[in-house]
């Protein structure tokens, strides 16, 4: 059979064409393709546009939302939990942190302005010896889409200690996860968790969704605790020392993103046998620490706490945070509430309420909240910081006289009485 069967010749075509019957055809068949090539022109436009669509759907999903920060104490839920095991799963791409999500909704459901999100070193630090962001990234995500302002605390407590083959038992200070200053864990996990959450989460810090992270140290969170003294070795100036050194380090590493040192409480007992907080000024001295936290105790004095938290950050133009958390489960207690409020009135830049871990918790700050409202401190603006006068005492008085009680303290009184109620400036000098 000829190869050209079914080859139309240029004048056999022509003949075709001149053929009513044909030529009808031919023009038929040419309207139908050019109808069938229009349909099948918008059909694969819609489809382009529904996936481009889709695609910004997704992008504006993923979109941080960025507020300026507003003139007001701001309002912050501190988790100190939220990443073991059973607290997420991961389902391929799909991420969920049940735990979290519903400590997120609540604050923004209680209208609080922000959260503190603590992530333990143990949780990105792999059996493998990878580590592993994307549940923090989700839970981050999910709190800024929430509009919630967020604080990062890096927890330095390798509790799991297979993940960290270079630490030894005799790294640990007794009786406690924490690790003391001497320990080349400083040097190597430490400095890794910070600096790969500074790679993943510096865009965060630069558009405001992120206002500072936090360091800590020991079990508490805090740096030189307490109830940690082991941390340290040596002398009193010397414990200092070693917590000043570790936390600049750190801050070094992060620059130029804003640092917080989360201090524990300024007047208390401890703050004269085993506490590197009590130089919180020397702790505050590098230039990126911004924001510095506090935990009063109710037991003592919040006004001789607010006045040193906010000299020591106002000083540099930075940030107080005061953080509540002796509330019994359930209870909002008079102390509680005079203390929270004593907070707004000295002019913190932030309240944290950090007892709030299940119904009970988020009862107390409901009702704290509540109170806020009615007593109109919620939301109002910020009371500036206008000190009067100055109170000074130095670290080596502090350890002399056993703490704050006594001279230091009855200096500060006087000078509040003095000033008709307005905090002085308060400022610690060390000199150990």
């Amino acid at each position: 059979m000829p190869k050209n069967r079914f080859k139309l010749s240029p004048r056999l075509m022509m003949g075709q064409l001149s053929n009513p019957k044909q030529k009808r055809f031919w023009v038929a068949l040419t309207l139908f393709g050019s109808v069938l090539g229009l349909i099948l022109w918008k059909w694969l436009g819609k489809k382009g546009e529904t996936k481009k669509t889709a695609a910004v759907t997704k992008l504006a999903a993923n979109a941080r939302t960025v507020q300026p920060l507003p003139n007001y104490t701001m309002l912050f839920l501190d988790t100190l939990e939220g990443f073991s095991d059973g607290d997420y799963a991961v389902n391929g791409e799909v991420i969920t942190a049940e735990y979290l999500e519903k400590q997120v909704d609540f604050a923004a459901s209680a209208g609080m302005d922000g959260i503190l999100i603590a992530i333990p070193i143990d949780h990105v630090f792999q059996t493998d010896g990878t580590t592993n962001w994307k549940v923090v990234e989700h839970v981050f995500t999910y709190a800024n889409q929430k509009g919630l302002f967020i604080i990062a605390k890096l927890r330095m407590l390798p509790a799991k200690t297979y993940l960290f083959p270079l630490l030894n038992v005799a790294d640990y200070a007794g009786g406690s996860s924490s690790i003391k200053f001497t320990s080349p864990f400083w040097d190597t996990y430490a400095k890794q968790f910070a600096q790969e959450y500074k790679d993943r989460f510096g865009d965060w810090h630069r558009d405001g969704s992120i206002l500072c992270v936090m360091p800590t140290s020991s079990d508490q969170q805090e740096w030189g605790y307490n109830s940690a003294a082991g941390l340290h070795e040596g002398s009193y100036g010397q414990r200092i020392a070693q917590t000043v050194r570790r936390l600049h380090e750190l801050a070094d590493l992060l620059s130029p993103l804003y640092v917080g040192v989360d201090s524990g409480s300024f007047y208390d007992s401890g703050a004269a046998n085993g506490r590197g907080t009590s130089a919180v000024r020397d702790l505050a001295a590098k230039t990126n620490v911004m924001y510095i936290k506090d935990n009063p105790d109710h037991t003592y004095d919040i006004q001789f706490d607010s006045a040193l938290g906010l000299t020591t950050a106002k000083d540099k133009g930075g940030f107080y945070m005061v953080e509540h958390t002796n509330s019994p489960p359930g209870q909002v207690t008079e102390s509680v509430t005079r203390g929270v409020k004593t907070s707004f009135d000295a002019g913190a830049d932030i309240v944290g309420l950090a007892f709030v871990y299940d119904e009970a918790g988020q009862a107390v700050a409901t009702e704290i909240i509540g109170n806020l409202k009615t007593s109109g401190h919620y939301r109002r603006p910020k009371v500036a910081w206008h000190p009067v006068g100055e109170v000074t005492y130095t670290t080596g008085e502090l350890q002399a006289n056993g703490g704050y009680g006594g001279a230091i303290l009855n200096r500060f009184r006087d000078k509040v009485n003095q000033n008709g109620g307005k905090l002085p400036r308060l400022v610690v000098n060390n000199t150990l």
